[in-house]
């Protein structure tokens, strides 16, 4: 998989973007508020500064080796960075008023954590592969000491 980083990496962002875009109308759906320019234009905005937000937090990195928790804290900080870019630039150009506050507030407490979600599944995802032997790495220890049985179980136990 680590040939393949790169790309993954941008189908996490294409997917992570896309979900907080399609998160949006579903809310004002669900709330029945007309999903009208102004959120389409929320819906655009956030999606892209998703996009630039997880990227600067590194939210696309391996995380093979990390807890979900470390992973789930960069998501949040990602996800509280686009926020923060969101309500900036409707507070800059005075169209805060014209969204409704249960929606908005929906969306920024539902979007990390579906992201979050997603994530997740792709965690499983991963580690499905590696028990059928893909997306696997090799190691050789040197030694056969309690050292090298230490490293040896760390290793199996890593998953």
């Amino acid at each position: 998989m680590r040939r393949y980083h790169a790309l993954l990496a941008v189908g996490w962002r294409l997917v992570d973007a896309l979900m907080v875009f399609a998160l949006l109308p579903l809310l004002c759906t669900v709330f029945g508020v007309s999903y009208n320019q102004p959120y389409q234009i929320a819906a655009i905005l956030g999606a892209l500064l998703t996009w630039v937000a997880m990227g600067a937090v590194n939210a696309y990195r391996p995380w093979r080796s990390a807890s979900f928790g470390k992973e789930f804290a960069t998501i949040l900080t990602g996800w509280l960075i686009a926020v923060a870019g969101l309500l900036f630039v409707f507070w800059a150009v005075k169209h805060t008023t014209q969204y409704s506050r249960l929606v908005i507030g929906s969306w920024f407490v539902a979007a990390p954590l579906m992201l979050a979600l997603a994530h997740l599944g792709g965690r499983a995802f991963l580690r499905a592969l590696r028990r059928r032997g893909r997306n696997t790495r090799t190691a050789v220890i040197v030694g056969a000491g309690d050292l090298g049985r230490e490293l040896a179980g760390r290793i199996l136990d890593a998953d």
